[in-house]
């Protein structure tokens, strides 16, 4: 079961959402604002998050940043009221890997996290092949050593 944060401020959107997710077999962590959404982030791991980006404390750009720094791979989809072209960029240029801006359909939501869930594991399918032969090599004058990670 894929397991996903959802950073919204408000409730009663908030108790929508946790509840269809839900129902299409999704574990879902609601966070009110961006610092509990970062406190979230550093208790566990999650498949995805959905960020808005206008939250009262710190809004998901700065949230966005902060998982830049930490080097976070948590894939975001930004769901947002911020509609115009401009913020779509801007979103997507800081770090978002999708973005839905409100009004939206819990159809369309669940496709793009199934949709994003999938490119992510197509990425991870891709790179596993060189992980698993990667070998660690070093040498010492005419000593080599040789040995699989």
């Amino acid at each position: 079961m894929p397991t996903i944060l959802l950073v919204e401020d408000n409730l009663n959107l908030a108790e929508i959402i946790v509840r269809d997710l839900s129902a299409n077999a999704f574990e879902v962590t609601h966070a009110a604002g961006g610092r509990d959404a970062l406190v979230q982030l550093a208790r566990r791991p999650y498949d995805a998050m959905i960020l808005d980006w206008m939250l009262p404390d710190l809004d998901g750009l700065e949230v966005l940043r902060h998982m830049q720094a930490e080097k976070s791979t948590v894939p975001v989809l930004m769901l947002t009221a911020r509609a115009d072209e401009a913020d779509r960029v801007i979103g997507l240029e800081v770090g978002a890997d999708d973005y839905l801006t409100k009004p939206f359909s819990m159809r369309e939501l669940v496709a793009c996290l199934h949709a994003l869930l999938r490119r992510v594991e197509k990425a991870r399918q891709m790179f596993a092949p060189e992980a698993e032969t990667a070998r660690a090599v070093v040498q010492w004058g005419a000593v080599t050593i040789d040995t699989p990670n």
